[in-house]
């Protein structure tokens, strides 16, 4: 027996918001049955919702599973390497919630430990650990420099962008569930000696040299 406990990953600042329960839920790894992650989820939105997230933070069982009904047109798919679970498709706020009451998480049989779900709405993934959010910029193979411009450029809540940095295992997994599998630039760079990296972006680049 273990607990699978919910993670909120959004905050009062974002125009979709998704409150999830509070508690945990016992999972019986003996009865290695599939349990809904959370039947109460509530998705509140003005407009019409495009995507969402459901994911692990932190540790999981690489043949843990997280799935979901797919109704109203909203596709689901499982990204057993992120441990992500994207719902993808334009639907109403309630559309998206009643989906989301159907995920289910699958106990993959090897390591019968606690774990910890997170449900996001939207394409804009929120770090309890960092504070900040994290957003992928679709646009066209670019390199470095052009990157930092665009992500410069890009505002969210009235605050402006910047490329990653990447301080701690826990945000790496945002970073990674944010960018799906595409290649992305970060703000790494060795300008001042080949092959000594410093951070040349956000506040990071400000402290001890970039270190």
């Amino acid at each position: 027996m273990f607990l699978l406990a919910l993670a909120l990953s959004s905050s009062p600042a974002l125009a979709q918001e998704v409150q999830t329960s509070d508690g945990d839920v016992a999972y019986d790894s003996d009865a290695a049955q599939p349990v809904v992650v959370d039947a109460s989820v509530t998705v509140a939105s003005g407009s019409d919702v495009q995507s969402a997230r459901v994911r692990f933070v932190g540790p999981f069982d690489g043949d843990d599973l997280l799935g979901c009904s797919e109704l109203h047109s909203i596709s689901c798919s499982y990204d057993a390497d992120l441990g992500m679970l994207t719902l993808e498709g334009s639907a109403s706020a309630s559309d998206y919630q009643e989906v989301l009451r159907t995920v289910t998480y699958a106990y993959g049989g090897n390591v019968a430990a606690n774990r910890r779900v997170a449900i996001s709405i939207g394409s804009a993934i929120h770090s309890e650990e960092s504070g900040n959010y994290y957003l992928l910029n679709s646009a066209a193979e670019t390199g470095w420099w052009a990157a930092e411009s665009i992500c410069e450029s890009t505002s969210l809540f009235d605050n402006p962008g910047y490329m990653p940095t990447i301080l701690s295992s826990e945000e790496n997994a945002t970073v990674r569930a944010v960018a799906g599998g595409v290649e992305i630039w970060i703000g790494g760079r060795d300008l001042l000696s080949e092959g000594s990296w410093r951070w040349r972006t956000g506040p990071e680049s400000q402290e001890d040299g970039g270190n």
